[in-house]
């Protein structure tokens, strides 16, 4: 943990791992810290969940789901970050038999219960209320489904991904009762519509939207996303109506970029090492700024550009934390 207004380290807690990936040449983790109640909970590319005390980093519990749950072997390891949910951690892990998602006790890291055959994807699941009724939605390899989070009863499932080299990534949106997904690959975008237990596909597009791992954000009746994959491109950042699907702008060769809405503009940061800031306008792409990510070397007396820049960005208080391969920057936004 790092302190945010000087970046000094306050603790580190480190966890071995035998985790080798068949893709990248790290170790992981893949997934976002959950912070609650004076407690971090972690998941490590390798299967290992952990919960922390926040403010020493003492370790309260540790599970080696890999190996509780016979993990298969997958492209980047564990990567779907945990979702918390009153006393539950509900994590999309892909184990069997019957496990293809897992609530432990936050207090203690037990388990709760398991649930489906689905496979682990890299999309983190939502929670949201529709009549009444608590959805945990997934995207899970190759579903969508709803889930209760007090007992793991499967509400609904729809076919959502493909077999082969293929990733769902991107996360479930929610706007309101609706819900988007996007998906590369072929998959494309559909939109669905909660009422109470059930969901009914309202639209589907492949040329829409066909994200490879970026989560479109809403803002004002729109949704903003990048269109395309980061292997082999091209790729548009897009603004298009969230009901209708209807494309207001499209602008092209943008490259992916991670997307926060933050009031009425959007914080764009491309893996390319680019911080932009533009208004969330559907009217037409309406850039402000835009900066190359670099840290100064005092020995050499110069600036260093940033390496490959993909994991999540976070905003707070008005500082910005990108993070690239091997550097943490914190930008004040004020």
């Amino acid at each position: 943990m790092l302190d945010l207004g000087a970046g000094k380290l306050q603790w580190k807690q480190a966890f071995p791992t035998n985790y080798v990936s068949t893709i990248s040449d790290d170790d992981g983790p893949r997934c976002v810290p959950l912070i609650r109640n004076g407690k971090v909970f972690v998941l490590g590319a390798e299967g290992r969940a952990a919960c922390l005390n926040l403010l020493q980093g003492d370790v309260i519990w540790s599970r080696q789901l890999a190996r509780d749950y016979q993990l298969p072997p997958s492209y980047f390891g564990v990567g779907s970050t945990p979702i918390l949910e009153e006393d539950k951690l509900l994590i999309n892990l892909g184990g069997q038999p019957g496990a293809g998602i897992v609530a432990l006790d936050a207090a203690t890291g037990k388990t709760l219960w398991k649930a489906t055959d689905a496979q682990a994807s890299y999309s983190s699941p939502v929670a949201t209320t529709v009549d009444d009724v608590r959805h945990v939605l997934f995207i899970t390899r190759y579903d969508f489904l709803s889930l209760d989070p007090a007992t793991g009863a499967e509400r609904f499932r729809f076919p959502f991904g493909r077999r082969g080299p293929t990733v769902n990534a991107a996360c479930p949106v929610v706007v309101g009762r609706e819900v988007f997904l996007s998906s590369s690959y072929g998959v494309g975008a559909r939109l669905f519509r909660l009422q109470g237990e059930h969901a009914t596909e309202v639209w589907s597009q492949d040329e829409l939207m066909s994200s490879q791992y970026v989560t479109s954000v809403f803002c004002d009746g729109y949704l903003y996303g990048v269109d395309g994959r980061d292997d082999v491109g091209p790729t548009s950042l897009r603004c298009f109506d969230a009901h209708t699907g209807k494309v207001q702008w499209a602008e092209d060769d943008f490259g992916v970029a991670t997307i926060i809405s933050a009031g009425n503009q959007l914080v764009l940061v491309t893996t390319e090492g680019e911080l932009v800031l533009a208004n969330a306008s559907a009217e037409k792409y309406d850039e402000r700024a835009r900066a190359r990510i670099s840290k100064y070397d005092a020995q050499a007396k110069n600036t260093i550009p940033s390496s490959t820049v993909r994991a999540l960005p976070a905003l707070a208080h008005g500082r910005l934390l990108i993070r690239d391969t091997d550097t943490l920057y914190s930008f004040d936004l004020r």
